[in-house]
């Protein structure tokens, strides 16, 4: 739904793999970056973050899907470095327990919006109109 809501727009999403790199810029030579990251999803709307092969700089929205092996580093290591890189918002997805968590910046700070449960429609007020039926999703 995501990526439909997207077309046309000046948005553009990228699913795993790609590699984001948060604090450099577009013409820093890929050996010289050392803090690469691996996001599930993220979607873009600067076109200048985009390269050919990868992402640099933060992009707007970043999703995590947790698993047992990557809930930790999604939640703790990973939420400060997109925080402190000004990510608009980070969504966490958890599909054993079946709800998602939307941060939205406030300031320099990611804070909760909403805990969405499957039976919800989760709404962003990143992306005015967009709606994601979670039954679809967690079906």
């Amino acid at each position: 739904e995501l990526t439909i809501y997207l077309r046309g727009k000046e948005c553009a999403v990228f699913g795993s793999p790609i590699d984001v790199c948060l604090f450099a810029h577009r013409n820093t030579p890929d050996d010289e970056i050392q803090d690469w990251l691996h996001p599930d999803l993220v979607v873009v709307c600067d076109k200048d973050k985009i390269t050919t092969r990868n992402i640099v700089g933060a992009p707007d929205l970043v999703i995590e899907i947790l698993s047992p092996s990557t809930a930790r580093n999604d939640r703790v290591t990973k939420f400060h470095r997109y925080e402190k890189a000004g990510v608009k918002e980070y969504w966490i997805v958890d599909p054993l327990n079946e709800y998602i968590e939307v941060y939205e910046r406030q300031e320099s700070r990611f804070q909760l919006a909403k805990l969405y449960t499957k039976e919800d429609m989760l709404q962003t007020s990143l992306f005015e109109g967009l709606k994601i039926d979670l039954t679809v999703v967690f079906a």
